[in-house]
């Protein structure tokens, strides 16, 4: 069974490029995990990432791919 990541109970932030929003109790989230160029995106609730995985948090979708289309781009640049 693999290792997994647990993740900080507070204050979660946004991650999105320019954002930085806390979460709030109610609100639903999303989650990136990130491991060299691989990238899992999940609802908020699936929290347990392999050890290997950078997890990053999202506000909402803008966010998330805002974030997605940052690492294209740096990936489309090399």
């Amino acid at each position: 069974e693999a290792d997994c990541m647990s993740r900080p109970v507070s204050p979660v932030v946004c991650d999105g490029p320019g954002c930085g929003k806390q979460k709030q109790e109610a609100n639903r989230w999303w989650l990136i995990g990130q491991h060299g160029a691989v990238m899992i995106v999940v609802a908020a609730g699936s929290e347990d990432f392999d050890a290997r995985y950078i997890v990053f948090d999202f506000c909402g979708r803008e966010c998330a791919l805002k974030f997605i289309s940052e690492q294209m781009g740096k990936v489309a640049t090399k």
